[in-house]
């Protein structure tokens, strides 16, 4: 009794074998890149200038109605400027990384009269030491927390102007961001939780499709030689009888 061979992909257990292919490729895929993660974990650091407002409008200060002064100090031009350094990596900064000691200098373009605060998130982190000179806020080297937001509230007596940064941070960038992205961490993190939930769901989908193709196949391959076997009796009783 010889059987006809079905296609490949009329032939269940290929499917079968496809899917834990398809599965086991993606393990080992999530595992090498959990390991590359965790061998080489990423090291950043990002600045942003997130205020830079006058405590005087300009009729105020033309007219000489209002006037602002620290200490004994008349301030003519006094602004409220607010710097903000976050690390986004998954490693922390520790003064180690600061290259011969040397801070991480912004220059925010206007003396600064006096450093108002400066504030963690979160807030159980402790603060890096800073340093003041002329229109420069130094960052001496500290411990700055993977995932930690760390805000400079400065009062300045100058014009507007821009945020200058320089470091000499050791294999650790520093880049520049927008202020309008008020919770870049959260949307990194949001971000890289919704693309692997997204990429498993369609490896979920990808797994469930192939397995239901794999059990149509298989019981229509079963179904084919069931009929095979009943026709190839059939056709053997009949030439019985016919000899």
């Amino acid at each position: 009794m010889t059987l006809l061979a079905s296609s490949w992909y009329e032939n269940g257990t290929v499917w079968t074998i496809s899917v834990g292919a398809l599965v086991a490729i993606g393990v080992a895929g999530f595992m090498a890149w959990a390991g590359l993660r965790t061998v080489r974990p990423k090291r950043r650091l990002s600045y942003c200038l997130r205020r830079n407002t006058s405590l005087l409008n300009t009729s105020d200060a033309a007219a000489g109605t209002l006037t602002v002064t620290h200490g004994a100090t008349d301030l003519t031009r006094p602004r409220m400027v607010e710097v903000e350094l976050s690390n986004d990596g998954r490693m922390a900064i520790t003064d180690r990384d600061f290259h011969n000691g040397d801070p991480i200098t912004f220059d925010v373009g206007a003396p600064i009269v006096a450093v108002l605060s400066t504030s963690s998130l979160p807030s159980q982190h402790r603060t890096p030491v800073t340093s003041v000179g002329g229109q420069l806020l130094k960052v001496e080297p500290s411990l700055l927390s993977s995932r930690q937001t760390v805000s400079f509230s400065l009062l300045v007596n100058g014009p507007a102007a821009g945020l200058g940064c320089q470091h000499s941070l050791i294999d650790v960038p520093l880049n520049r961001r927008e202020p309008t992205d008020v919770t870049h961490v959260g949307c990194l993190r949001q971000g890289r939780l919704m693309a692997f939930l997204i990429s498993g769901l369609v490896l979920v989908q990808c797994v469930g499709f192939l397995l239901w193709k794999a059990h149509r196949l298989t019981d229509a391959a079963e179904e084919k030689l069931r009929q095979q076997v009943v026709q190839q009796d059939k056709g053997e009783r009949q030439a019985q009888n016919g000899g």
